[in-house]
């Protein structure tokens, strides 16, 4: 069974509507990553999943918006000497991968059981010392050894960092104009901020190329995205018939259109070209690693 530890930050600072927020997280993780069990304990969501191998769940976590970091873990009882075990066989696991001479504990208490913090660092410590010879060191360490202690304990060595942002969908649905390849950055950075996207083309000369962009954000979308063709003067009678709050276009601060019928947000308008190449380059490695 893989387990896994997500951490999520925007979603924390949301108060009444917090428990919103992560449903529809726990939602779109389980869209993304198929087969998956997620459990919530204090502020923080343990996957469990045995459908997929490690590396294809790392994958698709690095899709799903909403996730700071997450980190592959192994999951024992709230037992010292289990714990202990736990750690030995992690050491056993990183050894093989690489030579380690020096080494962190880092103990975070979801829960309040067994030692303290300090404590549990300490005494976990001056075990591993005992076993391996390693020094202790807190910075520049060859390996940080991570004890999480909630309604279990979670032994991990690594925090990947995800796309944060906040879960698609939270903050409702917009159109999304494909009349430009930047598009793929426009979409990207609404979705990351909660939109659900219907993408959108004015003239069909665009749907080759709408279709491409489609098929690349459709990596970071829990559901399914069409394309459509309406006319300028036709997106305020559809905006109201599928509930659409504004419409994203890829404007750019040397080209800007008029605003169009309903709100007109402009999300890469002071991109400079460096900016954009960055988030091109970002999205198309996360689709690379998903498509191998």
């Amino acid at each position: 069974m893989n387990v896994f530890i997500l951490r999520f930050g925007e979603i924390a600072l949301k108060g009444a509507n917090r428990s919103r927020f992560e449903k529809s997280l726990i939602r779109n993780i389980q869209r993304r990553v198929e087969g998956s069990v997620i459990k919530r304990v204090q502020g923080r969501f343990y996957l469990y999943n045995d459908k997929l191998d490690e590396d294809r769940i790392i994958v698709l976590l690095h899709s799903v918006f909403g996730l700071v970091s997450f980190s592959p873990a192994i999951e024992c009882e709230l037992d010292i000497e289990k714990i202990k075990e736990t750690i030995l066989s992690v050491i056993e696991k990183e050894k093989a991968k690489r030579k380690i001479e020096t080494f962190r504990i880092t103990t975070n208490r979801i829960e309040k059981h067994l030692l303290s913090s300090n404590e549990m660092s300490r005494d976990m410590g001056a075990f591993v010392i005992g076993k391996t010879g390693w020094k202790a060191k807190m910075k520049g360490m060859d390996l940080n050894i991570g004890i999480e202690i909630a309604n279990k304990a979670f032994i991990y060595t690594e925090k990947i960092g995800s796309l944060a942002g906040i879960p698609v969908g939270i903050e409702g649905n917009i159109f999304l104009l494909m009349d430009d390849p930047d598009a793929l950055v426009s979409g990207f950075i609404m979705m990351k901020r909660g939109c659900d996207i219907f993408p959108l083309i004015f003239d069909e000369k665009d749907r080759e190329m709408a279709e491409g962009v489609i098929e690349k954000l459709q990596v970071f979308s829990p559901g399914k995205l069409s394309l459509h063709v309406y006319k300028p003067e036709e997106i305020k009678e559809v905006a109201e018939k599928y509930k659409l709050r504004a419409i994203a276009v890829s404007d750019k601060v040397d080209k800007m259109r008029p605003d169009l019928e309903i709100t007109t947000l402009r999300p890469i308008v002071a991109f400079p070209d460096k900016t954009l190449k960055f988030y091109r380059d970002k999205i198309e490695k996360i689709i690379l690693g998903i498509e191998k």
